[in-house]
């Protein structure tokens, strides 16, 4: 008798730890998702902004005289802007060449046609209008620029 309890508890002990590890492989697994979801949501967005700035872009060359570029101006030197820019961001930023930066509020990017997109002072999308590269304040696994993406 004390024999068959000892083999049903060393039973019991092996699938309580088997469903730990199903339990956790999963939990990882799962983050790893959610993620990676997030991030291709991302550059989705950035995507989007990017078409939409191509034409901004395209009017604004055949009309120079008036100022047609969407978003607010970015002056770096000053840094006289409502938006924290990280250290890391601001080089990345200061690393492009003959950039024209402009960053985008949610009513813009709602004006552009690129809807349900969530911008604060912390997460927000610059364009270059220069070169149209889209830059997100945040980064994805410490890459700002979507050409690097």
């Amino acid at each position: 008798m004390k024999n068959e309890k000892g083999i049903a508890l060393i039973g019991l002990v092996i699938v309580v730890l088997l469903t730990a590890v199903v339990l956790f492989a999963g939990t990882n697994y799962l983050k790893e998702y959610v993620s990676n979801q997030k991030n291709e949501d991302i550059k989705a967005n950035m995507l989007a902004i990017q078409t939409v700035i191509t034409n901004v872009k395209n009017k604004h060359t055949v009309d120079e005289t008036n100022n047609i570029l969407v978003g607010t101006k970015l002056d770096l030197e000053n840094n006289e802007t409502e938006y924290t820019i990280s250290d890391e961001f601001k080089n990345v930023l200061l690393s492009l060449e003959n950039a024209e930066l402009y960053i985008l509020n949610t009513e813009e990017l709602n004006n552009l046609g690129v809807k349900n997109i969530e911008v604060n002072n912390t997460a927000f999308y610059v364009v270059d209008y220069n070169s149209e590269e889209i830059l997100y304040s945040l980064g994805v696994n410490g890459v700002y620029k979507l050409s690097e993406m």
